[in-house]
């Protein structure tokens, strides 16, 4: 699929063979009541005073030629979250492709955008947070440069827009979903953002990524101007409870039969961040209700 050449990794070539040049994109801070409205529309007058990252360079069908299609990516953030605005320019805007999934399912026939995080800026692992036109959402985290955890699940928003000229995305990340190191002083993190279109079987980045240099976060480019970025507090708490009611088809003149079986339970997951490294996570009365039992097997 389209949305899988972004995880690639490909031929490795010899450093002397590399003279990428590092892009750079500066980020914006707002305050609390400048931060922009998650509507998908980046109709906020804010998002005007953001530098735009341009000129993406395609992985295929063409490496390393411009992208078809012009995409602007924009990026602020305040004291609790990063922002991103994605505005993705389309000669043909009837027929931007826009499939409607379940969370994280990247099959099927879809255009997509994508913002990859390197908060720790070690050129290894990235946040990666994905959204299609109709709002379907995926998170990805990568390791090892090239490898990837889709069971990684984020607390985060964004909401999508289309019109005349293409499709918005708008992207809320709170900055508790990442991992980095807090101060006051300046930091530099990386960044880059990739789009797919679907009917052109074409994948594009703004920091190049292209199939004959080996590497994905490796690759990313810079965001810059962060700082007095302050480690907020991780706690995630997610209760659930659950009822449900049994019947059975029974013989009525035996005392131990029950047509109706009623049952309760109650529960909850908690995730704590002790360390920007380290996360506690415990579970207090866990669900097995979605859990398939083994098959039985007689040797």
């Amino acid at each position: 699929m389209v949305t899988h050449l972004l995880l690639l990794g490909s031929t490795l070539l010899s450093p002397a063979q590399d003279t990428t040049v590092i892009r750079g994109l500066n980020a914006v801070r707002v305050t609390a009541d400048q931060a922009p409205t998650l509507d998908g529309r980046l109709d906020d007058a804010i998002w005007a005073t953001a530098p735009a990252a341009t000129e993406f360079v395609q992985r295929g069908p063409d490496p390393g030629r411009p992208a078809t299609q012009r995409t602007e990516a924009r990026v602020l953030y305040d004291n609790s979250a990063i922002y991103v605005g994605m505005r993705m320019y389309d000669t043909q805007p009837d027929s931007i492709a826009a499939q409607l999934t379940r969370r994280d399912v990247s099959s099927g026939y879809s255009d997509w955008v994508h913002v990859g995080i390197d908060s720790r800026h070690d050129r290894r692992t990235a946040f990666r947070f994905a959204v299609n036109p109709r709002g379907v959402k995926q998170d990805v985290f990568h390791f090892d440069d090239t490898n990837e955890d889709r069971s990684w699940d984020a607390v985060w928003d964004v909401a999508t827009a289309t019109d005349s000229l293409g499709w918005t995305a708008e992207f809320r990340i709170p900055l508790s979903q990442l991992r980095f190191s807090p101060g006051a002083g300046p930091q530099t993190w990386g960044i880059n953002f990739a789009r797919d279109i679907a009917r052109r079987g074409e994948t594009s980045f703004w920091a190049p990524t292209l199939p004959s240099v080996n590497g994905l976060v490796s690759r990313f480019g810079e965001l810059r101007g962060l700082s007095g970025l302050s480690s907020p507090r991780r706690l995630e708490l997610q209760p659930y409870s659950l009822a449900r009611l049994s019947r059975a088809p029974g013989d009525e003149g035996n005392p131990f039969y029950r047509q109706n079986d009623p049952g309760a339970s109650v529960g909850a997951d908690l995730k704590y961040g002790i360390t920007s490294d380290f996360t506690l996570t415990a579970t207090v009365n866990p669900d097995f209700g979605q859990v398939e039992a083994d098959p039985a097997q007689v040797n």
